[in-house]
């Protein structure tokens, strides 16, 4: 299940469309994505998303083919917030050192020391993310 969601100038969260998959590959959300725009009328700037390998390539095939003209970012809250379900100890008190950051760089050190220490191909590819694309990710917890 997914939210499709965006937020007025006002700050406040609209909720658009609620969406029910079985099928989780990146056809199925091409689809998705491609019609959301449709009824939306365009694309939005920006889409939000977790480390889920078939959004990501989704929304980079929809961008190559002209679909969508807006920027992905990878949500930090919603990652790690799903990491912690599986830390260990020391991954957890990792885990919990990065809720405190005060700065971007901080918390992309102390990230990279996460990852490192999780040491599974999920983690490890968003680490390859992280460390080409950091830009692309939404530091959320992170207070200005």
């Amino acid at each position: 299940m997914g939210i499709l969601s965006g937020s007025t100038e006002c700050k406040r969260i609209l909720i658009y469309a609620l969406v029910v998959t079985n099928s989780q590959t990146v056809e199925a959300y091409k689809h998705i994505f491609t019609e959301f725009f449709r009824l939306m009328g365009s694309c939005p700037s920006a889409v939000l998303t977790d480390e889920e390998k078939p959004i990501y390539y989704a929304l980079k095939q929809l961008q190559k083919e002209g679909v969508f003209t807006g920027n992905h970012y990878f949500d930090m809250f919603h990652i790690m917030k799903k990491f912690r379900k599986s830390a260990d100890g020391n991954c957890f008190q990792l885990y919990r050192k990065i809720l405190n950051v005060s700065n971007k760089a901080e918390y992309r050190k102390i990230f990279r020391e996460l990852m490192r220490e999780v040491n599974n191909d999920k983690e490890l590819n968003l680490l390859r993310i992280f460390d080409n694309n950091s830009e692309k990710f939404c530091f959320s917890q992170i207070k200005p």
